[in-house]
């Protein structure tokens, strides 16, 4: 039995679970101006892969600065940064989404870049929080071991076009063939951040987006 997507986008709802996560709107979209500011600081002659990886690492920071005061923890998980509350049921960690972040008229939004295996590990992990959704009963048991804490996604999308950055915070539950997150449970809709592109300076949305803190380097042939 497939879990039924759940997508939360009225800002009465959105405030109100967000409490129950002991989490706030404030919080989440300021984590996303500061990874706009940190990507829009950066020209085009900083290498091609610093624009998305300060961002990213910027939300981290800002998630970290603003929740550790209140009980919660910044860890490192196999070199995954995570932040995680008091009791260790929520994890929260960042990434870069598609379009389709933080919309609700448009089919589910996919992480741009492909994950790592920690990050694989915990969305098999969300997954099992659904006994129903497995069937298999020794899958189960060993899930179990690991199924007490959820991590949630901050999914973050700069848009030029319409001038704002869109985000949403994201259980996921299921990966493509490329490794990159394309389902989820719950998704939080938060309101958008504007932004003015007052410079063609700025680097290209796509580059250098950042994979869960595991650099990526293509390397080719000469010749």
């Amino acid at each position: 039995m497939a879990e039924v997507l759940r997508v939360v986008a009225e800002p009465s709802e959105v405030n109100r679970r967000l409490a129950a996560l002991s989490l706030s709107v404030k919080i989440l979209r300021t984590a996303a101006q500061k990874s706009f500011a940190a990507w829009a600081a950066c020209t085009p002659n900083d290498p091609k892969i610093l624009p998305g990886f300060v961002s990213w690492g910027a939300a981290i920071r800002s998630l970290g600065d603003d929740l550790t005061p209140d009980g919660w923890t910044r860890i490192e998980d196999g070199g995954q940064p995570l932040i995680v509350n008091a009791d260790q049921t929520i994890a929260l960690t960042v990434a870069s989404g598609d379009e389709n972040t933080g919309r609700t008229d448009k089919s589910q939004p996919r992480t741009k870049s492909s994950k790592g295996p920690r990050t694989v590990e915990k969305v098999l992990s969300n997954t099992y929080l659904f006994p129903e959704m497995q069937a298999d009963f020794e899958a189960r048991l060993m899930a179990a071991k690991r199924r007490s804490t959820s991590t949630w996604m901050l999914l973050i999308h700069r848009d030029p076009i319409v001038g704002e950055v869109r985000c949403e915070l994201s259980l996921p539950i299921a990966l493509d063939s490329e490794g990159h997150i394309d389902e989820w449970s719950e998704r939080i809709i938060l309101e958008p951040v504007d932004f003015e592109r007052t410079s063609d300076a700025l680097p290209d949305a796509d580059q250098g987006e950042s994979n869960d803190g595991e650099i990526k380097i293509e390397i080719k042939r000469r010749g």
